[in-house]
C-alpha cells in the first residue's frame, strides 16, 4: 500500500511528504523497491538487468554505481550471466541490487535477504549499514530477528494486520522480556547429579531463580552433543550475576560444568511472546483441538503403509482428475474465458448474422452461416481453452507443481491420464457445439443429403450430422496432446500463451477458410484438394474444420457430378483419419519421452580417486565407506554423483563428484553459499534433473535409475526451493489432495489435512483461503506441511525456512 502497488482501503500514507492517494507519482520518485519475489526478465544478463533499473532512476555514473552493488553483493562473476541461470539466492541479491541503485531517499526491502546464505546476508548487512550512513531511509520487512535487532533502529512488531509493539530493541527487551538466561552445558549421562548441585549455588545467589523449560529444538540434539541445563534470572537481580558467574567459573572443574553462558531476554523471545498473546486473543478463530502433541513424523507408525502401497493407477487418476476440476471450477475468471465467453460469442455469432451480413431468422433459409466462415469457429472458439491447458503446464513446471506430484507418489502417467481426461471434457463440451447448433439451424452442410444420397432422405440428412460429430469428439485428442508436447518448449507463461493462439489459428482456422474459398472455386478446386489432404495429416487442430470443409465440398461437388464428385467420401473422412492418427503419433511419442527421462541411466560412478590433498580426512572417509555400503540399509545413499549444465558460455559444474550416506532416522544437513550446488544435488535425488551425468544414487534403498525411482517416491516427502501451490486452491485442500495422494482415505485426509495446519500454526479462516492471498511466509509454511503430511518416511526440504 505505502508504495502505491495496492489501493488503502482508508487512512493515507506519505513518502517524503507527498500523498500515496494524490501524488502518487511525486511519492514513487522518492523511493525503491525490493519486492519479496523476484520478478526479472530472465533472458537478459545481469548487467543488463542493473543498467535498465539504474538508467530508468537517473543515476549519475551507471557504469560505476553498478559495478559497485555487484562488488558489495558478491554477484562480479555472475555479471554477464542470464538471469536465468541464477540460484534463488543470486535472484534475490540481485533484486536487493537492483533496489539500491540510483539516489532514492527512501528505500522498501521486502525480506531482502531471504534465501541468502550467511556470508551474503551478512555482506548486504554491511551494505545497509553503509547506506543508512549516508542518509538513506530503509525500511524493511523480516523473519530473521538477529537481523532487525543488529540493523533496525526501531522496530514494529505486526500481527493480523495490527502493530502489536513499537520500539527499539531495548525497549521491546524490556517491556516483553522475561530477564537474562542463563545456559549450562554438562555431560549428557551426569545431567541429573549436576541440575541438582548447580541450582543450590544458584539460588543462593538468586533467590527467584527459575528453570526454564527446554525447547524441543533443543531437547533434539544430535546424538553426543551435551545435555543443556536452562534457568531464568529476573532483571531485577542482575547486582547479583557478577558473584553468581564468579561462583560458577571456580566451581566449574568440580561440577563437571563443560560451558556456560548468560543472554538477556532476545528479540525472537518478545516476538514470540506477543504472537502467543495474539493466538489466545483470536482462539475461537483456530481450528478446533487442544494443543497438539509434538510432531513425531519419523516415529510414527506408518499406519497406512499398506493403503500407499495399494494406491492404484486408477485412483490416481481419479484423484488427478479430481484436482483438475477443483482448479477449475474455482477459478471463475479462466471458466468465464475459456468457456462461458466462447459459447456465448458463438451462440452471438448464429443469432446475428451470417457471412453476407443477413439476420439469424433470414440466413437460416439460406442455411449459409457455416458455408463461408464456418470453418474458422472451432479454432476460434477452442483456442482460449487450449492455450490455457499449455499454460497451465508450463506454470506448473515452473513452480516445480508437477515434480512435487511425482516426487510425492503420483505416477507420471496418472498426473498425464487424468489431466488429460479432465482437458477433453471441457474441449469437448466447445466442439460438440459446431454440429449441434449446425443441426437445429439447418445448415446446408449438415442437412443437404450427400452425393449418393437422394433428395430429401433422412437417413442421408442424419448421416451428414455423423462424420461431423465424430469430428467434433476426435477433434480435442490432437490438439490437446500437441499444446501438452508444445508446453515442453517454454518456461515463461507469455510465450506459451502466444504461441499456442497463434498456432491454433494459423494451423486450424485460417487454413481451413482458405481451403473452403479454394474449393468452392471451380479452377481452384484441385489445389483445395491437395491442401486439404496435406493439413488432414499434419495439423492437429484441422480435424474438424477439415471435415467441414470436406461436407460443403462434398455436397459441391455432387451438384455438378463431375469427375471430382468420388472424392466425396475421402475429403470428409480424411481429417477424421488424421486427427486419429496424429493423436496416436502424439500420444505414443508423449509417453515415449516421459518413461524414456525416467529411465534414461546416468554414467556409472567413476571410481574414486581423491587424495588427501586439499582433502578433508572425514570427506575421504565417508566416500571410502561408502563404496562397500549396502544401499538397501540407509536412507539415502549417492556415490560419485556429478551434474554439468551445458550453457553458452560453457559447461557449468553444478555438482562435482558427491558421496554421502544418510542413515536412517538421522537429521542431515547440507550446507553451502548460494550457486554451491544444494538444490541441484536435491533434484538429482528427487528425479527432477534425468539423467544427471554419471553417478549412482539410492533413495530410500532404491536405486533411482529405472523403476525403482517410483519406490522410493512412495515413501518421499519433498518440499522443493520455490512453492509448489496452486494459486486458486486453498491450503486445506492442498495437504487434504497430498493426504490422499500417500494413501489416506476422504475422512482421514481431511482430519490429518487440519492436524497439519494446526500445527503449522493455521487458523481456520487462514486453511479456507486460497494460496494466491498468502504472504510469502504462510506459502512457505504450507509447502513444508505438503511434505509432512502423510508420515513419510523420508523427507528432502529445500531450504524450508
Amino acid at each position: 500500500c505505502i508504495t502505491g502497488m495496492m489501493p488503502l482501503t482508508a487512512g493515507e500514507a506519505y513518502v517524503f511528504g507527498h500523498s500515496v492517494t494524490t501524488s502518487l507519482d511525486q511519492a514513487r520518485c522518492n523511493l525503491a523497491i525490493c519486492p519479496q519475489d523476484n520478478p526479472m526478465y530472465e533472458t537478459i544478463s545481469v548487467d543488463e538487468h542493473l543498467l535498465l533499473f539504474a538508467r530508468l532512476r537517473g543515476s549519475a555514473n551507471v557504469e560505476s554505481e553498478t559495478q559497485s552493488v555487484l562488488q558489495a553483493l558478491g554477484l562480479t562473476s555472475k555479471r554477464f550471466a542470464r538471469c536465468k541461470d541464477l540460484s534463488g539466492g543470486q535472484k534475490r541479491r540481485l533484486w536487493v541490487a537492483t533496489a539500491l541503485l540510483g539516489a532514492a531517499p527512501v528505500v522498501f526491502l521486502d525480506e531482502p535477504t531471504s534465501g541468502m546464505d550467511p556470508a551474503s546476508r551478512r555482506e548486504l548487512w554491511v551494505l545497509l549499514l553503509a547506506m543508512k550512513a549516508r542518509g538513506r531511509t530503509v525500511i524493511f520487512t523480516t523473519h530473521y530477528l538477529e537481523e532487525a535487532d543488529l540493523l533496525a533502529d526501531r522496530k514494529a512488531i505486526l500481527s493480523r494486520g495490527r502493530v502489536q509493539a513499537l520500539g527499539t530493541s531495548r525497549e521491546l527487551k524490556a517491556q516483553y522480556g522475561v530477564g537474562y538466561h542463563l545456559r549450562i552445558l554438562v555431560p549428557s549421562g551426569e545431567r541429573d547429579a549436576i541440575a541438582e548441585a548447580v541450582w543450590t549455588k544458584l539460588v543462593h545467589f538468586v533467590e527467584k531463580a527459575e528453570v526454564e523449560e527446554i525447547a524441543e529444538e533443543e531437547r533434539t540434539q544430535a546424538v553426543d552433543a551435551p545435555a543443556v541445563l536452562a534457568f531464568t534470572l529476573p532483571l531485577p537481580s542482575l547486582d547479583a550475576f557478577g558473584a553468581l558467574l564468579s561462583e560458577i567459573e571456580s566451581c566449574k572443574q568440580k561440577l563437571g560444568i563443560l560451558d556456560y553462558e548468560l543472554a538477556m531476554t532476545s528479540l525472537e523471545e518478545v516476538f514470540m511472546k506477543l504472537e502467543d498473546s495474539e493466538s489466545h486473543n483470536t482462539a475461537s478463530e483456530a481450528l478446533p483441538a487442544a494443543p497438539p502433541p509434538p510432531l513425531e513424523l519419523a516415529a510414527a507408525p506408518d499406519r497406512y503403509e499398506s493403503a500407499r502401497a495399494a494406491r492404484t493407477f486408477h485412483e490416481a487418476t481419479r484423484l488427478m482428475m479430481w484436482l483438475r476440476y477443483r482448479e477449475l471450477v474455482v477459478n471463475r475468471v479462466t471458466v468465464f474465458r475459456t468457456m462461458a465467453m466462447p459459447i456465448g460469442l458463438f451462440l452471438f455469432i448464429f443469432y446475428m448474422s451470417d457471412p453476407n451480413g443477413f439476420r439469424f431468422r433470414d440466413a437460416a433459409s439460406r442455411g449459409t452461416i457455416m458455408s463461408g466462415y464456418g470453418p474458422f469457429l472451432p479454432g476460434f472458439i477452442t483456442s482460449s481453452l487450449v492455450t490455457t491447458f499449455a499454460v497451465t503446464l508450463v506454470k506448473e513446471h515452473v513452480t516445480k507443481v508437477r515434480h512435487t506430484l511425482i516426487a510425492q507418489g503420483m505416477p507420471p502417467l496418472a498426473y498425464w491420464t487424468g489431466t488429460f481426461f479432465e482437458h477433453y471434457a471441457q474441449a469437448a463440451i466447445l466442439s460438440l457445439l459446431v454440429p449441434i447448433c449446425s443441426c437445429l439451424t439447418n445448415q446446408d452442410y449438415i442437412t443437404e443429403p450427400r452425393a449418393a444420397a437422394t433428395a430429401g432422405s433422412d437417413a442421408a440428412t442424419h448421416g451428414r450430422a455423423v462424420p461431423a460429430i465424430a469430428a467434433a469428439l476426435v477433434y480435442p485428442l490432437p490438439m490437446i496432446l500437441c499444446s501438452y508436447a508444445l508446453s515442453f518448449w517454454f518456461q515463461r507463461e507469455e510465450s506459451a500463451i502466444r504461441t499456442n493462439l497463434l498456432i491454433s489459428l494459423f494451423l486450424g482456422g485460417f487454413p481451413a477458410v482458405i481451403v473452403n474459398l479454394l474449393m468452392r472455386l471451380k479452377e481452384a478446386r484441385t489445389a483445395g484438394l491437395v491442401i486439404h489432404g496435406v493439413l488432414s495429416f499434419i495439423s492437429p487442430h484441422y480435424t474438424l474444420p477439415g471435415v467441414m470443409v470436406g461436407l460443403n465440398a462434398s455436397q459441391s461437388s455432387a451438384a455438378e457430378h463431375g469427375w471430382l464428385s468420388y472424392f466425396g467420401e475421402w475429403q470428409i473422412f480424411a481429417p477424421l483419419l488424421g486427427g486419429i492418427l496424429l493423436s496416436s503419433c502424439l500420444g505414443v511419442g508423449l509417453h515415449h519421452c516421459e518413461v524414456r527421462r525416467f529411465r534414461m541411466p546416468a554414467a556409472p560412478a567413476a571410481p574414486e580417486t581423491h587424495t588427501s590433498i586439499g582433502m578433508d580426512e572425514d570427506v575421504l572417509r565417508e566416500a571410502q565407506r561408502l563404496q562397500s555400503a549396502d544401499p538397501s540399509v540407509a536412507a539415502c545413499l549417492y556415490r560419485g554423483l556429478k551434474h554439468t549444465f551445458t550453457s553458452k558460455a560453457g559447461p557449468v559444474h553444478a555438482v562435482r563428484g558427491i558421496s554421502l550416506g544418510v542413515r536412517r532416522g538421522e537429521c542431515f544437513g547440507l550446507l553451502g553459499p548460494n550457486g554451491a550446488g544444494k538444490t541441484t544435488t536435491l533434484n538429482c535425488l528427487t528425479g527432477e534433473i534425468r539423467p544427471f551425468t554419471q553417478g549412482q544414487v539410492f533413495v530410500a534403498g532404491f536405486s533411482i535409475e529405472g523403476p525403482g525411482l517410483f519406490d522410493s517416491f512412495k515413501r518421499l516427502g519433498y518440499c522443493p526451493q520455490v512453492d509448489p501451490l496452486i494459486p486458486h486452491l486453498s491450503g486445506s485442500e492442498h495437504l487434504r489432495f497430498y493426504a490422499r495422494l500417500k494413501g489416506y482415505p476422504a475422512e482421514q485426509a481431511a482430519d490429518e489435512a487440519a492436524n497439519v495446519l494446526r500445527r503449522l500454526g493455521f487458523s481456520l479462516e487462514d486453511g479456507a483461503k486460497p494460496t494466491q492471498t498468502y504472504s510469502g511466509g504462510m506459502k512457505r509454511k504450507l509447502s513444508l506441511g505438503i511434505a509432512l503430511v502423510g508420515c513419510s518416511s523420508l523427507l528432502f526440504l529445500d531450504e524450508p525456512s
